[in-house]
């Protein structure tokens, strides 16, 4: 799912730029 990885970089990177909650995002998405 590329599509859903960039989306949520870049809604990381502009909601949360801290590295702590854009891991714990991703890790949720994934899981």
């Amino acid at each position: 799912m590329p599509e859903t990885s960039s989306i949520h970089s870049g809604m990381n990177s502009a909601l949360i730029p801290d590295p702590l909650p854009l891991y714990l995002w991703e890790a949720k998405c994934f899981k």
